[in-house]
């Protein structure tokens, strides 16, 4: 009976074991499956077309780096324009470490067919520069940004400016409206994509870091929405982003949503496929860029954005689990298989 008794146990242990094991196998093999998606699966950005011409502003004599820099208006038609005529509502494309100010070409060229003779859309040449290593470069960019704004609120008298930043971009747009009340005054809305505003994806320096705390809070009377890229982001990772939530943390507002959770969307975008996917700037400008028209509180704008955006608008998807899980959901065929059921 014992030897029995001995078997029947180590029958049992080795089934146990056996069932981890499967159960294991299965696991890194999914992982490994969705990691090779994220790095190396299809694109399914359409591209964006466009005859986007640049011509490079006339600045202030006084100013101190677009002398250096510059200031770049975006358009795919250049007419001329009376003096007297109603001005349009200003654009202005920060781009983010070593990007180009060219990289508004799809963004503008969306903006203009949607909504002709509405928006003018500038971009801030930092040709080509490093910004991300050291907080010394991103306070130059700052600067410079600084400049931009008060050069196009001269041309545009009482028109507010929407920023649009890229990476960080974005955190350099929100430095210049953070360190000055003249330029939050001239801002009524930031849209960033691919912006790590929690902290740095890899902070080589501590002076990064700092950057980081000292723009921490937001201003309670700007709009702020990030677009992020999901599972094909490699660059601003899991625990940077959100899948689909109003941020209200260390004085920060904004609302953050993931391209795999926006209607007409629903799948990831790479890190610089975020500012020429067609799908997604489409969706964007479409369900945006109206807000910033309307006289609303920002409530209403949060409200409202999230309700015409998002697919999901229950997920708060705030940890690697949750959207990894979110992820495999979706991406398995589960969710369509189950709602068709």
């Amino acid at each position: 009976e014992k030897k029995q008794f001995r078997n029947f146990t180590m029958a049992k242990k080795s089934t146990f074991c056996m069932v981890n094991l499967i159960f294991f196998t299965f696991s890194t093999l999914l992982l490994i499956s969705l990691g090779f998606y994220a790095k190396n699966g299809s694109n399914k950005c359409e591209m964006t077309f466009n005859r986007i011409k640049y011509k490079r502003m006339k600045t202030d004599v006084n100013s101190k780096f677009l002398k250096e820099y510059n200031l770049i208006k975006c358009s795919e038609n250049f007419e001329p324009r009376e003096e007297n005529e109603n001005i349009k509502k200003p654009v202005l494309f920060v781009h983010g470490h070593q990007g180009n100010y060219k990289q508004v070409r799809s963004f503008a060229s969306i903006l203009e067919k949607s909504f002709p003779d509405v928006y003018e859309v500038y971009s801030v040449d930092f040709k080509n520069r490093i910004s991300a290593l050291h907080s010394s470069l991103l306070w130059e960019k700052v600067s410079i940004v600084e400049e931009a704004i008060e050069e196009i609120s001269k041309i545009h008298a009482d028109k507010k400016i929407t920023i649009i930043g890229h990476s960080f971009g974005g955190l350099i747009a929100r430095a210049a409206i953070k360190t000055s009340n003249a330029e939050r005054k001239l801002i009524r809305d930031v849209l960033t994509f691919g912006t790590p505003h929690q902290k740095a994806p890899i902070s080589l320096e501590k002076s990064v870091a700092d950057f980081h705390s000292q723009i921490s809070e937001q201003e309670n009377d700007i709009f702020l929405m990030n677009i992020n890229g999901g599972i094909k982001d490699n660059i601003v990772h899991f625990d940077l982003r959100e899948s689909c939530s109003l941020m209200l943390q260390s004085g920060l507002k904004m609302f953050e949503v993931s391209s795999e959770n926006i209607e007409g969307v629903g799948f990831g975008v790479d890190h610089l496929a975020l500012l020429w996917c067609k799908q997604l700037l489409s969706k964007i400008i479409e369900t945006f860029m109206p807000l910033t028209q309307r006289n609303e509180t920002l409530e209403n704008q949060y409200a409202t954005i999230q309700n015409d955006l998002t697919y999901d608008q229950n997920f708060n998807g705030n940890s690697e689990f949750d959207i990894f899980w979110y992820n495999v959901w979706n991406l398995s065929g589960a969710a369509r298989l189950v709602s068709s059921w």
